[in-house]
């Protein structure tokens, strides 16, 4: 691999620049990342091997900020966000700056980029090119793609982030797990899976995980979208359509699952009243709350309570939701 350089920059300021040589000399080559500056502060293990780099640590930011990243030669970055289950493939010639909104943002990150001979070790003995591939399945190399993270995925960033090996087996352990990472994002980009790249902007995750959090702590309250949406800054349909595509369930599909998996640990307590529980979790008539428990786990209210060997037929999925 030639020399790599790789920039950040607040347009037309260069935050950060950095340039390596070309492939370590090493087997594994590790060292901290310490990025400070007025617009982003990084502290991270910058982590590389013959046309890899891996950075994982803490990204800040101290104020609002438009980021662009860019490197040369172009390479194939792959990165993830945990916190918010979500992650971002695209070349970096192509990226759009990433538009940071929220004041004193943090985040965990997971950055992995993939050089052109890495890639052609990869696809080429197959298909030839990525570029090549991707046009094959009806994507394009011109375009960010944005997609849930899974769990899948997050076992794996978490071994990534965990290993403790050195010299070839640490290599040997990262460099599956990338070829794992980069398998499990192609088979969402590929049209077989029908997939659907989420449009929900970095900024605006924190304000949907807000919502999230606000609904969870007052299951009682009767949320409206306009309220939510005031309280976190944005409109009412942005709120709407970007908490089911982040989350896959509506914000009172949410609330309902909520409140009625309260009432089933309060109902299996056995000190409270059918009456008293559907007060408790919000609903001022008994009867409402009988038709929404039955319609939820099949069974009614009454039959509920300490000693009940088996389990309701609903139950929560991922985030949270009604699987």
């Amino acid at each position: 691999m030639s020399a790599l350089r790789i920039q950040l920059s607040e347009h037309p300021e260069v935050i950060w620049e950095q340039q390596y040589a070309g492939d370590p000399e090493r087997i594994v080559e590790e060292s901290e990342l310490q990025i400070r500056h007025p617009s982003l502060q990084v502290q991270a293990i910058h982590t590389r091997f013959r046309g890899v780099h891996i950075v994982s640590g803490e990204v800040l930011f101290p104020h609002p900020v438009h980021l662009r990243a860019h490197t040369t030669p172009a390479m194939y970055e792959l990165t993830f966000f945990s916190e918010h289950d979500i992650c971002y493939f695209y070349r970096s010639y192509t990226v759009r700056p990433i538009q940071i909104d929220r004041y004193q943002a943090g985040y965990s990150i997971v950055t992995i980029l993939l050089s052109e001979s890495f890639m052609r070790q990869v696809i080429a003995p197959f298909t030839g090119t990525m570029g090549e591939w991707l046009t094959a399945q009806g994507a394009t190399l011109r375009q960010v793609y944005s997609m849930p993270l899974t769990p899948s995925m997050k076992i794996i960033l978490y071994k990534i982030r965990t290993c403790r090996d050195s010299g070839l087996l640490k290599r040997m352990l990262l460099e599956s797990k990338v070829l794992d990472l980069l398998v499990l994002l192609l088979k969402q980009i590929t049209p077989e899976r029908q997939f659907r790249g989420l449009t929900v902007r970095l900024d605006d995750v924190d304000k949907l995980y807000e919502v999230k959090r606000l609904v969870e702590q007052h299951i009682t309250h009767q949320h409206s979208l306009r309220e939510l949406a005031r309280q976190v800054g944005l409109n009412e349909f942005k709120l709407k359509k970007g908490f089911r595509e982040l989350f896959g369930t509506t914000i009172f599909s949410y609330l309902l699952d909520l409140r009625m998996e309260h009432a089933r640990q309060l109902l299996l307590q056995g000190t409270m009243t059918v009456k008293e529980v559907a007060e408790e979790v919000g609903y001022r008539y008994t009867k409402n709350f009988l038709a929404a428990f039955k319609k939820k786990f099949k069974i009614l209210p009454g039959a509920v309570g300490p000693g009940s060997d088996k389990p309701p037929s609903g139950r929560f999925g991922k985030r949270g939701t009604a699987s």
